[in-house]
């Protein structure tokens, strides 16, 4: 609707003006991401773990796999990049899809009008909360590819883009993998009346163990890593990689934390916090520009206010896990809604 009163205006925005008929692809992305986390959601609850990194794992083969072959037989070309992007999409539709189909269809045959009114009321703090937090953290997260090519050249935004597609690939369905396994069990756990401190400890605990070593091979030879495997023009994009390492595995790190805020329906204060955060590291660039600092300078004053940020959150999990006491077992009054939604968060007793 959108795009249709954008070519309906006289108003002209030069980046879907760039993308010219490309622009229609736009909300077909959005319908098929949203199916997709729609699907994320439903295996997470039922445990399917296996199904969805499977399917992280074709989304990527499949985007990247795509976009090369596409290259290599057509040379580079928007179609090339926008088609492989839609083909992994599909890939991990594919995947998910029979995992979800026949137990969705039971649930909506099951599904009366009343448990459909308490579960919009009473969860009604997603949408309202968590939507606008998902859009700052998005926007957060790509500060450098955004702000870098105005600061300095589209070849540099280039250049951090391929050491960030390099490196947060791989974190990127780690991370989502392990913040699905843990959002389930801390659901569980909070549902049955146990405390989830130790959980959060031990998750917070393992993450580091196993992250320590690959993020500081990373950080002290990312650059002759990049020239190895890409070449010596990536030379700068290996400097990058070393840089945001650090950065890199805080995100492992707190990978956890999300699934806390949700859990203990806190959705209020990881809106507040993703908010502080991408202020603090949009001040790092403007700081970094006022002082005229190199793109490495100002890379690292960005890591310096995401590693800041991922601790304050860590340190804010913590405390909400140290204070909470767990939700008392559910009453009879509302069994039938706890029966059909699976999980009923601490504000639902």
């Amino acid at each position: 609707a959108l795009l249709f009163l954008y070519k309906a205006s006289d108003f002209r925005w030069k980046t879907l003006e760039i993308l010219g008929g490309w622009s229609w692809s736009l909300p077909f992305a959005v319908f098929l991401m949203s199916s997709l986390q729609i699907q994320d959601s439903w295996l997470i609850r039922n445990k399917k773990f296996k199904t969805l990194s499977s399917s992280l794992f074709a989304l990527s083969v499949g985007t990247n796999g795509s976009r090369i072959a596409i290259g290599a037989i057509a040379g580079s070309s928007a179609a090339g990049l926008i088609g492989g992007y839609f083909f992994g999409l599909f890939c991990r539709l594919a995947i998910q899809a029979g995992a979800v189909r026949d137990a969705i269809r039971a649930t909506f045959q099951s599904m009366d009008r009343s448990i459909l009114k308490f579960i919009a009321r009473k969860y009604s703090d997603f949408p309202i909360f968590n939507a606008p937090a998902g859009l700052v953290f998005a926007l957060g997260k790509r500060l450098p590819v955004l702000l870098f090519g105005t600061m300095f050249s589209p070849a540099i935004a280039g250049l951090y883009a391929m050491a960030d597609r390099l490196c947060q690939v791989p974190v990127t369905i780690v991370a989502t993998s392990v913040r699905g396994v843990f959002l389930q069990k801390a659901a569980e756990i909070e549902n049955s009346g146990r405390n989830l401190r130790k959980a959060f400890l031990l998750s917070v605990a393992t993450l580091s163990l196993l992250g320590f070593i690959p993020f500081t091979v990373l950080w002290s030879f990312g650059k002759p890593l990049a020239v190895w495997v890409l070449g010596p023009n990536w030379a700068v994009a290996g400097e990058f990689m070393q840089i945001i390492a650090p950065w890199l595995f805080f995100v492992w790190v707190s990978a956890p934390c999300n699934s806390i805020f949700v859990v203990l329906r806190r959705q209020k204060m990881w809106l507040t916090l993703t908010t502080i955060i991408t202020i603090l590291r949009f001040f790092s660039f403007a700081i970094a520009y006022m002082y005229s600092a190199s793109p490495e300078w100002t890379l690292q004053a960005f890591v310096i206010a995401g590693i800041t940020g991922n601790i304050c959150v860590l340190g804010m999990s913590l405390v909400l896990v140290s204070h909470h006491r767990g939700s008392t077992p559910p009453t009879s009054q509302n069994s039938k809604y706890v029966s059909a939604i699976g999980y009923v968060g601490p504000k639902d007793h």
